[in-house]
């Protein structure tokens, strides 16, 4: 299972229905204690001051949740951590359907968060785990966490993990030898280094992708500056794939493309996704419909 094809739901949460969905799995755990019992009031105050609650469904049924809380100079100091409160982000309870676990819900929700938070601009990511809690603790260090501390709180023992976020940049320019690196990386046909350039100087809009200083990901819009246009070369490095940068890069481009449309104007956006990458484009907004539509090519080589 896969948490991208769940239905997210991150605005205007139902408190009573969340509320109930974690107690209905604490119910189920043998250790209930370690899920923490945030009351609705708690919650009403937390998500007034930053914090952010994210629920999957399948269907209508409640699949798992995630939550960050900001960090506040108080909090970092009961953890024991020297760090800017400002650049921390706070993991909080995060918590899957007894029927769902097995899927790597968990692993996949740390992911999620580790690119919202780098988006934001966090620089670290923090979490209590009970000690005892091997599954979570399991998850942690396979997101790359590691063990701070221990301290004593008021529900008890909690281990202090810490993580730096990779810190994401987005740049408006592309080297030839960045492209050909990036279609290299995923094996894609290569061009001589003259055609690349003539390209790269008729694009309409490029993007790039920095990841913690190295190159990650880049992306171009081709056109004719009026009616239609086309992303082309959307591609993330195999090694940075599965952490949001290809919706990055899509999200960047289309905002390009919105800003220099005028009032009463209108322009198409079209692109020829690689097979098996359709479900990604149509997350970003794009429309698919083999039935009335079908995408054709021709290469002209000499």
């Amino acid at each position: 299972m896969k948490l991208r094809d769940l239905t997210c739901i991150s605005e205007d949460i139902n408190l009573d229905n969340y509320i109930a969905f974690r107690e209905r799995v604490k119910s189920s755990m043998p250790y209930p204690e370690w899920l923490g019992d945030f009351s609705r009031d708690d919650l009403i105050e937390l998500l007034a001051n930053g914090s952010k609650i994210w629920i999957y469904y399948s269907s209508d049924i409640p699949v798992c949740s995630m939550m960050l809380i900001p960090s506040s100079e108080e909090s970092l100091s009961k953890f024991g951590l020297s760090l800017n409160y400002g650049e921390v982000a706070d993991y909080g309870p995060m918590f899957v359907d007894p029927k769902y676990v097995g899927n790597g819900l968990q692993y996949q929700m740390l992911k999620a968060l580790d690119q919202y938070c780098s988006n934001l601009g966090y620089k670290y990511a923090v979490s209590t785990i009970h000690p005892d809690n091997s599954y979570s603790i399991n998850n942690l260090v396979k997101d790359e966490f590691s063990l701070q501390s221990q301290r004593n709180f008021k529900r008890g023992l909690r281990n202090i993990y810490l993580k730096r976020l990779p810190v994401i940049e987005i740049k408006y320019s592309i080297s030839v030898d960045e492209f050909l690196e990036m279609v290299s990386s995923v094996g894609w046909k290569t061009y001589a280094k003259e055609q690349v350039n003539k390209a790269l100087k008729n694009t309409m809009y490029m993007v790039k992708i920095m990841n913690d200083g190295n190159l990650a990901g880049i992306g171009r819009v081709v056109g004719d500056y009026s009616i239609v246009c086309m992303l082309t070369d959307i591609c993330v490095k195999p090694e940075y794939q599965g952490n949001g940068l290809g919706t990055i890069i899509v999200d960047r481009l289309k905002t390009l493309i919105e800003e220099n449309v005028h009032d009463g104007e209108k322009m198409q956006i079209e692109l020829t996704p690689t097979h098996g990458n359709e479900a990604f484009y149509e997350r970003c907004g794009f429309k698919y419909k083999p039935d009335k539509i079908t995408g054709m090519y021709l290469w002209i080589k000499k």
